[in-house]
Formats: C-alpha cells, sequence, structure tokens
C-alpha cells in the first residue's frame, strides 16, 4: 500500500487538536524498542506498537514521529542504519522507499529528534524529553481512530476471514487427546500458510474447566473426549485485528445438555449482533446482555421455578456465571484505543462508548459454569442470591459445560452492522464441519 492511508490518519488527528483549539504545536510518539535478551544479546521477538503504527506505518523498531498541528508537515525519526544491519539484518532502508511506504514528508534520524522540538510545545510521550502535555496525544488518538476508514474495515474483514478460515481448519482436525498447544500450532500454522505475519493476541484455545478462566492462554490443557473446546483467538491483517471465538465439542458431537445450552445462548448472541446500531451505546449494550444470559440461566433451568427473583438479585446472578462486559473495539490492537482522559481534549467516556458508523466492536456474550467459584458459593451460602439458584445443577453444567463463549466481529454502520467474521456457529453447522474429520 502506499503512504496515502497514514497521511490520512494524521490528518484525522490533528483535526481533533484543532478543533480542540490546539493549532500549534507538535505532536511526538516513538514506536517499540527492540529489546535484548539479558545477558545472552539475543532479540527478543518484535512487533510494532498499534498507535505508532496507526500514526507513521513503520514497521521497524526504535523509530519515532513528529507532526506539526500548524503545518500538517510529519518527519520520521529512524536509528542509524549501518553496516552491521546491512550484514546481519537485511538491506538498508532508503529516504524514498520510507516515505513511499509512510507518507512522511522528511526522514532523520532519532538522534536530531532533541534538537528538532527543542522549545516548541510538545504534546506526547518520550523519555528525557520536557512535554506540553502527554495527555493530549492518547486522548486525540482515540477519537481519531475510533471511526475506521474503508481501507482498515477492509483489513479487518480479511483479518476476520483468515481467522475463520484457521477455526474451521481446527474442527475439521482436532481429535481426543490433542494438546491445547496442539490447537494452537494448528490455528497458527493455517493462519501463516496463508498471509498472516502476527497473531493479534495470545490463542485462548481452553476445553473442560480451563474454558471457565477468560483469559486463560496457557493452553497447557489436554481436549478430553467429551469436552467442549473454547477457542478465542485472531490474525492480525496488515497491522488490523481480528478477534473470534467458537465453542465446539472436541469429539465432534454436542451432548444434548451441551448442545441446549450452547443453543441458548447462540440465540441471545444473534440478537445482541442484530441490535447494533449508531447511537447504541455500550452501557444499554451491557444491560441487555446481563438481561439476557439471566433468560439463558432460566432456561436452562438454573433457577429455581418457585421462586420469585428481583432485578438486582437477577442482574447479579448473571454476573456470577458472565463475570465479563459485551465489547470491546477492535482496529491495530485487538482491544482498540477509544478513550483516555485528558483536560485539553474535549471527550467524554460515554461519547467513546457510543456506536458510531465505521466502529468495528465485538459481541461476545459468555456463560461459564466455574466449579471452584460454585462450590465456594454453596460453601459459604451467604451469597444474597443463594436462594434463587439449583447450584447442584450448576455443578452438573460445570462438569459437562464448562465455558462458552461465542464472539463476532460487528461493523457498525450507517443503518445498522455488518458481521465480518463469516465463522460458523450453529450447532448443526458445527457438527457438519467436524464430521468430516478423518480420526
Amino acid at each position: 500500500m502506499s503512504g496515502d492511508e497514514f497521511r490520512l490518519h494524521r490528518k484525522n488527528l490533528i483535526e481533533v487538536f484543532k478543533q480542540n483549539s490546539i493549532d500549534h504545536g507538535i505532536i511526538v510518539f516513538k514506536g517499540a524498542e527492540l529489546r535484548l535478551e539479558p545477558f545472552a544479546g539475543s532479540d527478543y521477538h518484535f512487533y510494532q506498537e498499534g498507535m505508532f503504527y496507526w500514526m507513521s506505518g513503520w514497521e521497524k523498531p526504535d523509530a519515532a514521529i513528529s507532526i506539526d498541528i500548524a503545518t500538517g508537515q510529519s518527519t520520521l525519526y529512524i536509528e542509524k542504519y549501518g553496516d552491521r544491519y546491512e550484514i546481519w539484518t537485511g538491506p538498508i532502508p532508503t529516504p524514498e522507499s520510507i516515505k513511499e511506504v509512510t507518507g512522511v514528508d522528511n526522514v532523520k534520524f532519532i538522534d536530531d529528534l532533541k534538537h528538532d522540538i527543542q522549545g516548541k510545545d510538545v504534546y506526547g510521550a518520550l523519555d528525557q524529553i520536557k512535554m506540553h502535555d502527554q495527555t493530549a496525544l492518547p486522548s486525540a488518538a482515540g477519537i481519531a481512530r475510533r471511526a475506521k476508514t474503508p481501507y482498515e474495515i477492509e483489513q479487518i474483514k480479511k483479518a476476520a476471514e483468515l481467522t475463520s478460515e484457521a477455526i474451521i481448519h481446527v474442527m475439521k482436525n482436532i481429535k481426543p487427546g490433542w494438546s491445547e498447544q496442539q490447537v494452537d500450532a494448528e490455528f497458527t500454522y493455517y493462519g501463516f500458510k496463508n498471509g498472516a505475519r502476527e497473531k493479534s493476541f495470545l490463542t485462548i484455545a481452553a476445553s473442560g474447566q480451563d474454558a471457565v478462566y477468560l483469559h486463560n492462554s496457557a493452553n497447557e490443557g489436554v481436549c478430553k473426549d467429551g469436552d467442549l473446546l473454547l477457542l478465542d483467538c485472531g490474525f492480525f491483517w496488515n497491522h488490523y485485528a481480528g478477534d473470534i471465538t467458537r465453542t465446539f465439542p472436541v469429539n465432534g458431537k454436542f451432548s444434548v445438555i451441551q448442545r441446549n445450552v450452547y443453543s441458548i445462548l447462540l440465540e441471545k448472541q444473534i440478537e445482541l449482533c442484530n441490535m447494533i446500531k449508531p447511537g447504541l451505546t455500550f452501557a444499554e449494550m451491557n444491560k441487555t446482555m446481563f438481561k439476557y444470559m439471566y433468560q439463558c440461566l432460566e432456561a436452562i433451568g438454573l433457577i429455581k421455578k418457585e421462586m420469585t427473583v428481583d432485578e438486582k438479585n437477577q442482574n447479579e446472578i448473571a454476573r456470577v456465571f458472565t463475570p465479563h462486559s459485551l465489547t470491546h473495539h477492535v482496529g491495530c490492537n485487538v482491544h482498540d484505543v477509544n478513550y483516555e482522559k485528558s483536560d485539553l481534549i474535549k471527550d467524554t467516556n460515554d461519547e467513546a462508548r457510543t456506536c458510531r458508523p465505521g466502529n468495528i466492536v465485538t459481541i461476545e456474550p459468555g456463560l461459564y459454569f466455574h466449579k471452584t467459584r460454585i462450590q465456594k458459593i454453596m460453601a459459604e451460602k451467604s451469597a444474597p442470591y443463594y436462594e434463587f439458584v439449583d447450584w447442584d445443577w450448576a455443578l452438573k453444567l460445570a462438569d459437562e459445560v464448562g465455558g462458552i463463549r461465542i464472539e463476532d466481529d460487528m461493523l457498525v454502520t450507517e443503518t445498522g452492522n455488518q458481521r465480518l467474521s463469516p465463522c460458523p456457529k450453529s450447532c448443526d453447522e458445527i457438527e457438519q464441519i467436524m464430521a468430516s474429520r478423518v480420526l
């Protein structure tokens, strides 16, 4: 791609500053550094920081960018690439090739940065350099990054499509006895073979009770016959993230109980996807999700039928089995920047957490039957909602179901929404895919 996309990002960023009566000064931001192992001197794995990439389009380490708010002129500061770089790392990039990729006006060496911004109002964060303000840049960038450009939407769509294909690849190959690490390896292999260069976050391949730990990326367990596998995963495509979760049976067939719980949750997940539209707030989305999760618990027989449960306890019960919110933005970061408080930039958390056309957000309800937590509640018997729940049935669900999450990437459009993640998610679709496995 050309640097035009990154010129547009910087233009949008400057507009936010000017809309807040900041019409002069220098925006400065430094990218990620290449780190070395202590004592050994070997490189740690490097991947460029999301906000720096969004501003610059530059993938290499130890660089910085400055943007003049008044003129729009941008300068990329890079390390001095010498003979050692050319011998050990690769061809030395030329100023012309850098400008083509990034769209910057000037290319200079990182040692020049401190001199170039001396005595100017600087908005950003750099070690050992005095800043006029350190809060305006992340706040302004959060605003500028919320609504995705057509190019960005296309990259996230491709990331979601490749992530979906890799999940299907795992469904077609998994067998009882696989380690969770092997699940991750198969997912990663498919994505990297088909053009991805990085995963957008650590894969969560969690089977059985491992799935009740929300961000359990250790992948140390074994996928057993009869278990469900929760696979929360994603790839970057041109530095834009996919983020999808599917839950499916290790042996290819849902049990009666698993199918019932999964189908009840899926019905509500689809309803939550369909409600996405401009003007909908994250608060409204979360309130609706917890209401729906309580309805799920009623439908699977977890709430004692003879009991009348008030709204407060309904919400508390739902949060026991769904201990997380529904959504987050997706972009150059899998949890994309959307709100940072600043005294200089007019923005509120409510504005940041209201759906607008061009936003890409996840919809990811889940039900988790956490055996240890359930046993603690049963032992203590002190929770205000204790009497309303059939805790013995909850323990049975902990053994047979574990945790289920279903997650899609959703684009907010002018008139509603579009699902970007085409991965199949009904029980029948999943079982049909898994029936093709060679055991």
